[in-house]
């Protein structure tokens, strides 16, 4: 359904504002992952990338172009980047809510970009990608988990609405994380996500949860 208005969000204004979560072993997905989003960028051809969502140690992630084009970050064994973009740009008009969801299968190196009105009719963007890494980075130890928005104010920080972020360990595999602002406490400070982690998910600088 169209949510702007009718329900909670996270609002981030584009300056570095982001959430964290503690980092745990259920976030290293290996040769299979899905990233779902349900955002409102204020421009979904903005002056910088807009990164989404993704894991803190730089493994895998969702981020929009400038072109307005989705991008589904992944970095191989090696911590190479070999992520992989849309062929074409999505079609929504600035402000407006989309659900957008990226899948990455290892064994065939496939990456497919998909959007969709209401998170359960989905439309495939573009072509299939191929040439992905068989597998994911792993290696690293840093403080946090899944960010949502930015690691800081140099990294591509989104600026306008995210309703909700879920990542997946395997193509319509398990959620390891799933965020739904859509029903937070305004003002809140963090909120419980709502996979069987059940992490914490912590609001960082201006980040802020505001009645819809």
């Amino acid at each position: 359904a169209d949510q702007q208005g009718a329900v909670n969000y996270l609002l981030l204004d584009g300056a570095g504002d982001t959430t964290t979560t503690p980092k745990i072993s259920a976030y290293d997905l290996t040769d299979e992952a899905e990233i779902v989003a349900h955002v409102a960028s204020d421009d979904y051809t903005h002056t910088n990338n807009q990164l989404v969502v993704g894991n803190w140690q730089r493994a895998y992630g969702l981020m929009i172009l400038t072109t307005g084009k989705v991008a589904m970050l992944l970095y191989n064994a090696a911590h190479g980047y070999a992520g992989k973009t849309s062929s074409v740009a999505l079609s929504v008009t600035d402000g407006n809510p989309i659900w957008i969801k990226a899948t990455y299968l290892g064994s065939t190196g496939h990456v497919k970009f998909y959007t969709s009105s209401n998170g359960t009719s989905w439309s495939q963007l573009g072509s299939t990608q191929t040439g992905a890494p068989a597998s994911l980075y792993t290696g690293a130890s840093y403080l946090h988990g899944i960010f949502t928005g930015s690691q800081d104010s140099a990294g591509n920080p989104f600026k306008g609405k995210i309703y909700r972020t879920i990542v997946r360990d395997g193509i319509d595999g398990t959620a390891v994380y799933d965020a739904d602002f859509t029903g937070a406490t305004p003002g809140a400070a963090s909120i419980t996500e709502g996979s069987s982690n059940a992490a914490t998910v912590t609001l960082v600088g201006d980040a802020e949860i505001i009645a819809g």
